[in-house]
């Protein structure tokens, strides 16, 4: 009956220890797949940030090409110090834009679903700007049309990227 009574007496002692060492590693376990749960969030909105950002740059780099090639064809004079000066800005920016695309298409490639969709409206438009640099001439609307496709596909790539869709 003694043993039996100092058994249960260290069953009540360790029982409350053992508990807390149980729920302690339970508590760590938890803690460590929150932190990489975080963590990957973190990446992926960074990821999905950083995509947003070169998507807005090739936006504006499209706009200044599509401003000064209009300026640029409303010249009288094109080779004045005007018309020079817009030349030199319309070939930074023909040279520019495919590094964005190509940043673009980096961004997207793992992504199964909209990189098809934005890499091919992003060709579209480089397509487009380059055929009013070779003519000289071109239609301002259809490039806007594009620009709206491209500005609706490169939201519906940053959700998937951030795993709203």
């Amino acid at each position: 009956m003694e043993n039996l009574c100092e058994y249960n007496c260290w069953i009540e002692l360790l029982d409350p220890i053992i508990t807390a060492l149980l729920g302690l590693l339970l508590l760590s376990k938890i803690e460590s797949i929150k932190n990489s749960a975080t963590k990957s969030y973190d990446f992926t909105k960074k990821w999905a940030d950083e995509f947003y950002l070169v998507c807005n740059e090739y936006m504006n780099g499209v706009e200044k090409f599509l401003s000064r090639l209009h300026k640029f064809q409303n010249l009288n004079d094109k080779n004045n110090s005007i018309g020079t000066k817009i030349q030199l800005q319309i070939t930074d920016l023909n040279l520019l834009l495919p590094e964005y695309d190509l940043r673009i298409r980096r961004m997207t490639s793992l992504l199964p679903k909209s990189n098809t969709k934005i890499e091919s409206i992003s060709n579209e438009i480089l397509n487009k700007l380059d055929s009013m640099i070779k003519s000289g001439k071109g239609n301002f609307d259809d490039v806007s049309s594009l620009i709206r496709d491209f500005n609706k596909a490169a939201n519906e790539t940053h959700k998937e990227m951030l795993k709203l869709k």
